[in-house]
């Protein structure tokens, strides 16, 4: 099968088609994607239940993502019942005289670095991922071809540098900005799916990691990390069988757990299984709950 799947790739150009792409994909997928596919739509219960109905026992009822939420949004308590409580939040608040306190925060959201951009590159090649030098089958640009940048460009993932002037100036403008809390929500590796590694990705949470407490030092920031889907490997995986066992979480956890990062306790919690939740240190009666989302990843 996996011969077959490699062989489509190539013939239909799928990511470009190059055979270096297709190999590295697929074999670093197969040994997740089989297993779960024996187990799962092509099982002979499966199968048998499903697709011929003859089968009594043990019965598989699909479970309706549609019909919880209706279910929850009935058992609405009578103070959220209706739609417009958040508008009724906000006349509460509009009508208080009072002054309030402003918080300021900045998100990071899909920084994508890329220690291989390379300036001169072609923005458009034969792979997933270009503004680098992806090999000898690379395409090579032709006269007309856009380059890459100095600092970058829109098809491409960033290099270091770019990222580091971006947070260099966050520092430099914190008279303007006043930030009190950022929110990191993760995508942080290049890529290059089909040959990376965890400690490559790990190395790109941690490079960031890194970067920000160096540029941020003289501030007091709060951060609220988590990771994305392109931050566990490979790509869009992670086992939830047992807890504390993903590499590149409990790798990367030590350097989140700082001052103005995680405590030590939520640290514990987020190690199990890559969630956790931390109070807002302005104001106790709130907190950020980070969220997993590869538990909803339909491709996990």
């Amino acid at each position: 099968m996996e011969w077959i799947t490699k062989e489509v790739c190539i013939k239909f150009g799928i990511e470009g088609g190059d055979p270096s792409v297709c190999k590295g994909a697929i074999d670093t997928m197969a040994d997740y994607l089989l297993p779960a596919l024996a187990e799962g739509p092509l099982s002979s219960q499966t199968f048998c239940d499903e697709f011929m109905g003859v089968c009594k026992s043990p019965v598989i009822d699909e479970l309706s993502a549609d019909a919880y939420a209706v279910k929850r949004l009935s058992d609405k308590p009578a103070i959220i019942k209706n739609n417009d409580f958040v508008d009724n939040i906000y006349k509460k608040i509009k009508a208080d005289p009072n002054p309030r306190s402003i918080r300021r925060s900045i998100q990071l959201s899909d920084l994508h670095i890329d220690t291989k951009y390379e300036q001169g590159q072609p923005t458009k090649c034969n792979f997933p991922i270009c503004c680098r030098d992806n090999g000898p089958t690379q395409n090579k640009p032709k006269p007309g071809d856009k380059l890459a940048g100095k600092w970058g460009d829109y098809t491409c993932d960033i290099p270091v540098y770019t990222l580091a002037n971006m947070f260099e100036f966050i520092a430099e403008n914190q008279s303007t900005l006043k930030t009190d809390f950022m929110t990191w929500v993760g995508d942080n590796s290049a890529h290059n799916v089909w040959d990376n590694t965890e400690k490559e990705i790990t190395d790109y949470t941690e490079t960031i990691t890194n970067l920000w407490k160096e540029k941020m030092s003289a501030h007091n920031i709060e951060v609220f990390p988590i990771q994305g889907n392109h931050d566990t490997w490979p790509v869009n995986v992670q086992d939830f069988s047992a807890p504390n066992t993903n590499w590149a979480i409990n790798h990367f956890k030590d350097s989140w757990t700082d001052n103005k990062w995680l405590s030590k306790a939520e640290e514990e919690v987020f190690a199990q299984w890559g969630y956790y939740s931390k109070p807002f240190p302005f104001n106790p009666k709130g907190k950020v709950i980070a969220v997993n989302m590869q538990t909803c990843n339909n491709m996990n």
